[in-house]
């Protein structure tokens, strides 16, 4: 493949990134530049509990987590998110999920979720 085949590959990872950067800024509370500052990393899904409110844009879910973000020591944390449709059968207990984390504050997580 050679030597454009791999800078192509990273090009494309490059968008693809750029891309989910941009997904998870606009549906986070809060600012781009934050976000885009938050350590990358995932979350194991330890218990997903309905909270019974709803609306067209998904339903409110107190999710119960095991963070992991690079260098760090994983955490627990509960964060309460709406959980748009397309993503409501990836939101199970044992589920990994990626998210964006602030290290000097456990709560403040952006979500990678499907339909987002």
């Amino acid at each position: 493949l050679g030597r454009a085949a791999t800078m192509s590959s990273i090009a494309d990872a490059n968008a693809a990134s750029s891309a989910m950067l941009t997904s998870m800024a606009t549906m986070s509370p809060y600012p781009v530049q934050q976000v885009a500052q938050m350590l990358p990393g995932q979350a194991r899904v330890d218990r997903a509990d309905d909270t019974g409110f709803g609306s067209p844009a998904g339903r409110t879910v107190d999710l119960h987590l095991t963070v992991t973000l690079p260098g760090r020591t994983p955490y627990t944390t509960m964060v309460r998110e709406v959980i748009p449709p397309a993503a409501e059968g990836s939101i199970l207990p044992g589920a990994t999920i990626g998210v964006r984390g602030n290290p000097d504050n456990r709560h403040q997580l952006v979500l990678a979720l499907p339909g987002r």
